[in-house]
């Protein structure tokens, strides 16, 4: 009898271990819209609101994504994935009526992976010499067009934002950088997309005065986003996560 209880236990132990080690693989952008198609049918992924994730070391292990969806009463529809699960959270109701998207993502423009945009970012950051502990993703579209934009906020190991870096998610090329400077009384921010002469003595962390790129295209939004934080109505409920994923 304790021979076979030993070996239940042991058991129970190996399982845990790998869930907790399933649990843990980091998730990228393309490989979460492909856990999401296959669950949901690929169709449903043709025209993107955004997708968001937070704590990318460097990739997230969850990813929200916002679609258009015509049979939803807000004409949004919001999806959760990770932890090898995929679940249909319902109607969006964070934008219509009363705000519009910025756009819609042309999925079938989409070249460049979470993965590919953070080796972007990374060496915008390695250039304008400013270090950081994590990243947040959005991927949404620019203004007035359906060009997929990708925006990596980068955190310091106190989770303070240090920098975004605006990527095309189409070309690979840097729209806009955005560095800040936190080693005096105030934040320091150089913005590629502002007029540089207006800038005398800003200058990133630990830099030389190179932190931002000066041949931009014009900039994607004018405010500091994504949130280094995840908003507070992002918190997902398990149960709901349980009936979803029965569905």
């Amino acid at each position: 009898m304790r021979k076979w209880v030993l070996l239940l236990l042991a058991g129970l132990l190996i399982g845990t271990a790998i869930g907790q080690q399933q649990q843990s693989v980091p998730l990228s952008g393309k490989n979460a819209l492909n856990i999401l198609g296959q669950k949901f049918g690929a169709d449903h992924f043709l025209w993107i609101v955004e997708m968001r994730a937070f704590n990318g070391v460097p990739q997230p292990k969850e990813w929200s994504v916002v679609v258009y969806d015509p049979a939803s009463i807000y004409l949004l529809n919001e999806y959760w994935v990770g932890d090898g699960r995929a679940v249909n959270e319902g109607p969006y109701d964070k934008l219509y009526p009363d705000k519009a998207p910025i756009g819609y993502i042309d999925f079938a423009k989409l070249k460049l992976d979470s993965v590919a945009a953070f080796t972007v970012a990374e060496g915008e950051a390695r250039k304008a010499r400013v270090g950081f502990d994590s990243l947040n993703y959005v991927l949404r579209a620019r203004e007035y067009s359906n060009e997929p934009v990708w925006i990596l906020a980068l955190v310091d190991a106190e989770q303070r934002l240090v920098g975004k870096v605006h990527v095309s998610g189409v070309t690979g090329s840097v729209l806009r950088t955005i560095w800040i400077n936190r080693q005096g009384p105030t934040p320091k921010v150089i913005d590629s997309a502002a007029n540089n002469r207006n800038q005398a003595g800003v200058s990133a962390p630990a830099t030389s005065g190179t932190g931002g790129n000066n041949n931009v295209q014009q900039p994607v939004n004018g405010q500091l986003y994504p949130s280094t934080r995840p908003k507070q109505g992002a918190v997902r409920i398990p149960e709901r996560r349980v009936l979803g994923a029965q569905q």
